[in-house]
């Protein structure tokens, strides 16, 4: 309904603008105070248009043209004192919360203020003329100005604002019910009292009530104006803030929202799962469905499935038809062009992510492999771009519901087509936890395996095809050791996952798919760059296949070798341990003195530093020394010539191979925990002492949070206690910090979100040019590696050593051939790019060594890598580069 008010009222959203057509318009005659329709712009104001008009809009001038903007109009006549139409002289007006006051100068009876109400600057609005607000930017028939002054208000449908039913017969209204109430009171005292004949200012407060409550019924938080409350002293809920913020209509029940085809549950790991696969428990399958269209192609199929009905996976719950729904219980009997919508099967592509979306790869496919239990399962190096742990962490899961969504999954958004990514130019997955440490043991020099053992490992995995088998199976006939019995080495079953490829980083080398030196750790199978997995996805190799084979055949090489950490392993010898006990004994005399010289006043001050800033900088580095000695002589304890034939401390097998650990971590276990500090500095005193345990003014170490014993040897309780100080800090400043960096990642989003990859390759927001070239090369950065090219470090999509290394019927001497020189120079007129045409220059020698039909295949491949590193149309790169920034900076904190 509506409500018709005796008394006009401003808009409170409009306030600004109704201030700015009352100082563009005559106050007497109401036409533009400066400008004559029917002539152009008067000399006096000409140097004004200089300034502010763009050339376009003084060709318009020029030709008369009206243009439609009110803030060019006002930026022209508001300084204007007098009108040129009528020549009066204008009133100065200005703004005071929801009023507007009109100060006219002139002569002294004609002085002084007048205060605008609604209809007063209504009557002014009414007397332009339609030529003149079309050049304001107002529309005739939708817009007046006027219209931005209330007359008549809407009232809200019952919907909108709900009552409550309490116990019994009490009912709660909603706060906009309160807030009419409130306008219909003010509105009939008003007309109660103009009836009446009330006095002007009576009249006059029951206008700025009436103002006040229209105004707090839109917005509730005006700044300068006392907010409007319920009886309990909280303030009344406006429309506008049922709209705006997180909690609001947009962002929380539009933009996010509850919705069908979902499911929630606990994570947990399955190592047994491809990567690309998830777990999902059997009960979510019966409810989930695709809507799939019956065709005479596909009838006999999905006949299948209605046969089962809803009660029998695989199955479908029901089909529509254009004008009802058949449930499957009665009735099982579909035609073409139904609907029908079956159950998710493990052909269906999923969207998979977790709560926080800090990255692109935070929200991926994966296909659905149906299980009983009741929680998610995942596999384990998938859940480093979720950022998730199995601690706790839920996640959600999405059915799609239509074949374009299916579409974009498959080839967009699947985890393969997202292993490597563009923040940082290196994979987000790797082998981690126990199949790091396993595969690194694996490719020791120590491991071998007879023909049965290495036959239970490949019966693990399957191929993508016979002659990938066959050729691998070749292995077997070729063992490392021939006497006394056959044997294969580690690096041979290793080898056996890998395609043929050459690779070659620190000590570990790689040639045609052969393993032959060094131990794999997480620097060549973790998410590094230039890792094994990023040369795999660079080369466009199944790194799924990689994957899922090596964890399954590390696995059962665990099973038969085994892998534990023992106490055996926290236990260091005699003398290892009386040299810390030692160098802890030394640092604490150390300290002693140091307390002594400073209570003597004979210490020095440090340049910058007062006594106490002296004394607490001197007295950490001598316990910070004394912690790194400690660690140190742990580490040594570990070297091989030192161990003289004992086992190998798994421990450090964990730390070397990266799957968990420090040395920092080995010598906290070991020798000492070291000092605890909060914010940065040792425990600070309260009341005289940092606990009951030590006297007043304890400056030593052990009473500052020094923590001489280790984590084997057992924490005293005050050093527990200091320990859990230190600890604390850490949790506090998670929690605080990551609602900040998540707030600066949105603001960086909402700034950038807009730009993308135009068709020209430019980077375009709202065809505004950001960027004539992508990152000044074009490139995906997903797509390039680093390389060498004159002896600087450049970011290219292909690599010559490894292409040309892939070439193995080289002839030994360069050729000039005419043909080949032709090729080459082709490649260098290929591309503008000065970088890659210098790394052809730099490597013709090496070129013109390779065949004919080598040459020409390679240059092939080289092109095409170009092209395929391009960025691609309409990519939100906006959007890539704010969450590139935004998400190291939650993780900073997590």
């Amino acid at each position: 309904g509506h409500m018709d008010l005796v008394k006009p009222v401003f808009h409170v959203g409009y306030m600004n603008k109704i201030k700015k057509v009352l100082e563009t318009v005559c106050f007497y005659c109401s036409r533009l105070k400066g400008y004559d329709v029917s002539n152009s712009i008067d000399a006096e104001m000409s140097h004004v248009v200089e300034t502010i008009v763009s050339e376009e809009k003084k060709e318009n001038l020029k030709n008369k043209k009206k243009i439609k903007s009110l803030n060019f109009w006002w930026s022209l006549c508001k300084a204007k004192t007098a009108c040129m139409h009528c020549q009066s002289k204008q009133p100065l007006i200005k703004r005071d919360g929801l009023s507007l006051t009109a100060f006219i100068k002139g002569e002294e009876s004609t002085e002084g203020k007048v205060i605008l109400n609604g209809e007063k600057v209504s009557s002014i609005f009414k007397r332009i003329s339609t030529e003149e607000n079309e050049m304001l930017g107002f529309d005739e028939k939708y817009s007046r100005p006027e219209w931005m002054i209330i007359s008549v208000l809407n009232v809200h449908a019952m919907s909108v604002r709900p009552s409550v039913v309490l116990e019994g017969t009490l009912r709660g209204e909603d706060d906009l019910t309160h807030k009419l109430s409130d306008i219909v009171k003010c509105n009939k005292n008003l007309e109660k009292h103009e009836k009446e004949g009330a006095p002007g200012h009576i009249i006059r407060d029951y206008e700025n009530l009436l103002q006040y409550h229209v105004a707090t019924l839109m917005d509730n938080s005006i700044p300068g104006l006392p907010q409007s409350l319920q009886k309990s002293g909280r303030p009344l809920k406006s429309i506008s803030a049922r709209l705006k913020g997180k909690e609001g209509r947009m962002r929380g029940n539009l933009m996010g929202k509850r919705v069908d085809f979902s499911a929630r549950s606990v994570i947990s790991p399955d190592s047994n799962l491809s990567l690309d696969e998830v777990g999902v428990p059997i009960q979510i399958a019966k409810i989930h469905t695709f809507p799939e269209k019956v065709t005479s192609f596909n009838i006999q199929k999905l006949q299948k499935l209605i046969d089962n009905g809803p009660n029998k996976y695989p199955g479908a719950n029901f089909v529509t038809r254009e004008t009802s729904e058949i449930d499957l219980r009665y009735n099982k009997i579909s035609r073409t062009n139904n609907r029908m919508h079956r159950r998710a099967t493990h052909d269906s592509e999923i969207s998979y992510s977790l709560q926080t979306l800090l990255c692109i790869m935070s929200m991926m496919a994966h296909k659905p492999r149906f299980m009983p239990g009741r929680t998610f399962r995942l596999n384990l190096s998938v859940t480093t771009p979720y950022n998730a742990d199995f601690d706790g962490d839920e996640m959600n899961l999405h059915m799609p519901q239509s074949y374009n969504t299916r579409a974009e999954l498959e080839y967009l958004v699947k985890v393969k087509h997202n292993v490597v990514s563009c923040q940082g130019n290196k994979p987000v997955m790797g082998i981690v936890q126990d199949s790091l440490v396993g595969v690194k043991i694996m490719t020791g020099d120590s491991i071998f395996f007879d023909l049965f053992n290495l036959n239970k490992l490949f019966f693990q995995i399957d191929f993508p095809d016979s002659n990938t088998l066959l050729m691998k199976l070749a292995y077997k006939e070729r063992p490392a050791i021939l006497r006394p019995k056959k044997l294969f080495t580690g690096k041979q079953v290793f080898s056996f996952l890998l395609p043929e490829i050459n690779y070659h980083r620190g000590d570990v080398l790689v040639k045609k798919g052969i393993l032959l030196h060094g131990s794999i750790d997480k620097k060549i199978v973790g998410t590094s760059q230039g890792s094994l997995i990023h040369v795999l996805c660079l080369e466009n190799y199944e790194i799924l296949h990689f994957f899922n084979s090596l964890q399954l055949i590390v696995h059962a090489f665990l099973l038969m070798h085994g892998f534990s950490m023992g106490i055996e392993d926290a236990v260091t010898d005699t003398y290892t341990i009386e040299k810390i006990t030692e160098s802890i004994q030394k640092a604490k005399l150390d300290a002693f003195y140091l307390i002594e010289e400073c209570r003597k006043g004979q210490m020095k001050k440090l340049p910058g530093m007062n006594f106490r800033e002296t004394f607490e900088s001197r007295i950490t580095q001598i316990l910070n020394k004394a912690r790194d000695t400690s660690g140190r002589y742990t580490s040594d304890s570990f070297a091989p010539e030192y161990r003289k034939g004992k086992p190998f401390n798994n421990i450090l097998m964990m730390v070397e191979a990266g799957s968990k650990g420090s040395l920092i971590n080995i010598s906290q276990i070991i020798a000492c925990v070291g000092p605890q500090n909060v914010e940065g500095h040792r425990i600070g005193f309260s009341a005289q002492r940092t606990l009951p345990h030590f006297h007043k003014d304890d400056n030593r170490p052990e009473s500052r949070g020094f923590v001489e014993n280790s984590y084997l040897s057992g924490l005293r309780p005050d050093e527990f206690y200091f320990h859990a100080m230190g600890g604390r800090e850490g949790l506090i400043d998670t929690a605080v910090k990551t609602a900040e960096t998540g707030y600066i990642q949105r603001r960086l989003i909402k700034a950038m979100e807009n730009c993308k990859i135009s068709f020209d390759g430019s980077v375009r927001s709202e065809q505004e040019i950001i960027s004539f070239n992508y990152g000044d090369d074009g490139f995906d950065a997903a797509k390039i590696e680093r390389v060498r090219v004159c002896d600087s470090t450049f970011y290219l999509p292909f690599n010559f050593d490894r292409l040309i290394n892939d070439k193995g019927s080289s002839p030994a001497k360069i050729s000039t051939d005419s043909v080949k020189t032709k090729l080459i120079n082709e490649l260098k007129q290929f591309t503008s790019n000065l970088v890659i045409k210098a790394y052809v220059t730099e490597n013709t020698p090496r070129l013109q060594r390779l065949s004919l039909n080598e040459l020409t295949e390679l240059i092939q491949k080289v092109k095409s890598r170009y092209r395929a590193a391009l960025c691609p149309m309409n990519e939100m790169v906006g959007t890539l580069a704010s969450q590139s920034i935004g998400e190291p900076a939650t993780q900073m904190t997590l």
